[in-house]
């Protein structure tokens, strides 16, 4: 069918009964002639149609929770230093960017002059009573990275 013959009510009667089916926008737009998979999600979004995706099907969800079970549940790592000793690497902690440079919820801050070369954190955070040139200090993965598992994220996304 020719999406521009049919009149609007009828297009609109059968784009509902697709996307209650659970059709994607692709394959509703593959139903009709001349109109592509943004035209469909631009008519659907003007209609207030929705899509039923994942209506009674709780897979992804369910994959998302046990995604983040995983997360929560991870053991902390030991990290080995040069000098043979291991320390805990700090888990990944979320932060928003305006708290990029504030300390660590349970790390330390550390002078430039008390971190050894490598194995520590090197994210400048800001002065604690006026001191400045201090850094996060927590434990990096693995020993040679600049930054701790928090920051590097910080810093790559």
């Amino acid at each position: 069918m020719d999406w521009h013959q049919i009149p609007r009510e009828e297009r609109i009667e059968q784009v509902r009964e697709l996307a209650a089916k659970g059709f994607s926008a692709k394959q509703i737009s593959m139903h009709f002639k001349a109109v592509s998979r943004n035209g469909i999600i631009g008519f659907m979004r003007r209609t207030g149609i929705s899509l039923m995706r994942g209506q009674g099907d709780s897979r992804v969800e369910n994959a998302i929770n046990e995604k983040i079970a995983a997360r929560v549940s991870k053991p902390v790592a030991r990290v080995p230093l040069p000098s043979g000793k291991t320390v805990d690497a700090v888990p990944t902690v979320k932060i928003s960017r305006k708290n990029a440079f504030d300390p660590l919820p349970g790390v330390p801050p550390m002078p430039i002059e008390d971190m050894p070369l490598v194995g520590r954190c090197r994210w400048p955070v800001n002065g604690v009573d006026g001191n400045s040139g201090i850094f996060c200090g927590s434990a990096t993965a693995p020993v040679t990275a600049t930054y701790c598992t928090t920051h590097h994220h910080l810093s790559t996304h």
